[in-house]
C-alpha cells in the first residue's frame, strides 16, 4: 500500500507538474501573442509614417521639377529671343557698314568730280582769258 500511496502521489504530483506547465506555456503563448501584435502594430504605424513621408517627399519634388521647367523655357526663350536682337544688330551694323562705304564713295567721286570740274574750269577760263583779253 504504501508503494501505491508512492505511485499514487507521484502521478498526482506529475499531474499538477503537467497541468501548471501547460497553464504557463498559455501564459507564455498570450504574452507572445501580445508582444507579436505590438510589434505588428509599431511596424504598421512606421510603414504608415514612411508612405506619408515619401508621399510628401514625392508632391515636393514634382513641384520642384515642375518650377524648374518653367524657368528653364523662360531661359530658353529669353536666348531666342536675344539671338534674334543680335542678328538685328549684326544687320544693323552690315548695313551701317555698307552705308558709310557708299557715302566714302560718294566722297571720293565727288572730290574726283571736284577735281575734274576743277580743272575744266580754269581751263575754261585760261582758255577765255587768251581768246578774249582784257
Amino acid at each position: 500500500m504504501e508503494i501505491l500511496l508512492i505511485v499514487l502521489l507521484v502521478v498526482v504530483i506529475a499531474g499538477f507538474a503537467f497541468v501548471f506547465y501547460f497553464m504557463n506555456k498559455g501564459k507564455k503563448d498570450e504574452g507572445q501573442d501580445k508582444s507579436l501584435l505590438m510589434l505588428q502594430n509599431q511596424m504598421n504605424e512606421v510603414t504608415r509614417t514612411l508612405d506619408s513621408r515619401l508621399a510628401e517627399n514625392s508632391r515636393l519634388m514634382q513641384g520642384q521639377y515642375g518650377q524648374s521647367a518653367k524657368i528653364v523655357a523662360d531661359v530658353t526663350e529669353k536666348l531666342v529671343k536675344l539671338d534674334e536682337t543680335n542678328k538685328q544688330v549684326l544687320n544693323f551694323s552690315d548695313q551701317l557698314r555698307r552705308l558709310q562705304d557708299m557715302l566714302k564713295k560718294s566722297e571720293t567721286a565727288r572730290g574726283i568730280r571736284g577735281i575734274l570740274f576743277g580743272i575744266a574750269f580754269k581751263k575754261c577760263i585760261h582758255s577765255q582769258a587768251i581768246s578774249n583779253p582784257v
